[in-house]
């Protein structure tokens, strides 16, 4: 494989490895009925590892999002902070032995930015159900060269479904993927999808959730990632929230993730 198609796969391989850990964040706010109006900030620490034929991901960041609720309209804006390791296996010249060895590189960084904006189009409270529909777009902010981006703008747009059974909960969110292509290289566009479930637990300030997230389409020859993702979540104060997450991957290349993250609403 050339070079230049090697970059952009492995800038690829970067992004499904943040989106993924983003998933785990998003979880915590997705499936849950939305207030009329509502300004919303998030913080989420996460630590995630992937790991390709060629190469292992050892990621840590730290996103900051804000959320906007206006009747049955919800935006947001993501902004990771990264931190990466790329381990590529046998890559390099060990000069004191002349054994063949791998080589590490670290990048650390900002992101680029994810933005979404969901609409109800179903909200009928006597039944628990809600139903929006969404668009999200990955701005590409960040030089690609930094290997933290793709350089390309990934545009998305699909649904989400919520629905509530007494203390049980229950969603699904699937968005088609666009992305954009780099210089030298075809990605092929997929699904992206989250289906899971909570439960509120005791005297309603602790809930459990488990969801299985995806995508439809490897990159490369890889597998499409599958990791199933599980959170505690426990309210902290007046509009306060707080979690703790753990992504596990299923398959080669999802690898595993855990964080913490903290939401407050005004």
């Amino acid at each position: 494989m050339a070079p230049a198609v090697c970059g952009a796969t492995r800038r690829a391989r970067r992004y499904r490895v943040g989106v993924l850990a983003a998933g785990l964040g998003a979880m915590l706010a997705a499936p849950a009925p939305a207030r009329a109006q509502e300004v919303g900030y998030t913080a989420s620490l996460f630590a995630a590892r992937s790991t390709y034929p060629t190469d292992r991901f050892t990621s840590l960041y730290f996103f900051n999002s804000v959320d906007l609720t206006a009747g049955p309209v919800r935006a947001s804006l993501s902004l990771p902070l990264v931190r990466q390791r790329v381990t590529t296996f046998d890559a390099a010249v060990d000069p004191a032995t002349g054994l063949v060895t791998d080589l590490e590189t670290t990048t650390t960084g900002l992101g680029d930015p994810l933005v979404r904006a969901d609409v109800r189009v179903i909200d009928d409270r006597s039944l628990g159900l809600q139903v929006a529909v969404a668009a999200s777009v990955k701005l590409p902010v960040v030089d690609a060269e930094d290997g933290l981006g793709t350089g390309e703008t990934d545009y998305g747009i699909g649904a989400s479904v919520f629905k509530t059974a007494g203390r049980t909960s229950v969603y699904a969110d699937v968005l088609f993927w666009k992305y954009g292509d780099p210089e030298g290289i075809d990605f092929e566009d997929s699904l992206s999808y989250s289906v899971g479930m909570g439960r509120v637990l005791g005297s309603s300030r602790w809930s459990a959730m488990v969801s299985l997230a995806g995508f439809s389409q490897g990159v490369g020859a890889a597998a499409p990632p599958v990791q199933l993702n599980v959170a505690v979540l426990a309210l902290a104060g007046r509009r306060q929230s707080v979690a703790v997450t753990a992504g596990i991957g299923l398959n080669e290349g999802s690898g595993f993730s855990i964080g913490t993250s903290w939401r407050i609403g005004s």
